[in-house]
């Protein structure tokens, strides 16, 4: 039983009412996991190389290899072709000693882990993966003269609270 500007009204114990906020929130975390969603499927064609995406920004294994990005070890989400998540994990278990911290269910042809140059180099050679995007932050600097939000990268992260 709930009272409401002095009058009582029985709410069922599963009701569950938001408010429009709520509402506003829910609706705009489900269109940026959309817009997300969307854009890594238009980064990963079918046949096309694997793409590093850090930033915004798509790097090649090429780019990576030749130091024209230096990327740090951090969190990332990798993308594969359908039915081949299996037997690229054990590949990636036998060749590297390396499991995902999260699998996803089978049926989800992604997983996620923390991963150094040695694993996103190796993925990116990968004919079935799609493509590798930093999950959370992962700061890179590029090679060469600095230029825009890269003086940033350099720097240290913020401190969030």
């Amino acid at each position: 039983l709930a009272q409401v500007h002095g009058l009582k009204h029985q709410l069922h114990p599963w009701s569950l009412r938001l408010s429009a906020c709520t509402y506003f929130q829910m609706s705009l975390i489900n269109l940026v996991r959309f817009v997300t969603l969307a854009a890594v499927a238009s980064c990963s064609s079918a046949g096309s190389s694997p793409s590093l995406v850090l930033e915004g920004r798509k790097h090649t294994a090429a780019q990576v290899e030749r130091g024209e990005v230096q990327v740090t070890s951090g969190s990332f989400i990798v993308g594969v072709e359908k039915g081949a998540k299996g037997t690229l994990l054990d590949d990636m278990e036998h060749e590297l000693s390396w499991t995902p911290r999260v699998r996803y269910s089978d049926r989800m042809p992604m997983f996620a882990g923390n991963m150094g140059l040695k694993q996103i180099l190796w993925l990116l050679k990968r004919p079935e993966v799609k493509y590798i995007e930093s999950d959370g932050t992962v700061y890179t600097a590029q090679a060469g003269p600095s230029i825009g939000f890269l003086d940033a990268a350099q720097k240290k992260p913020p401190v969030l609270l």
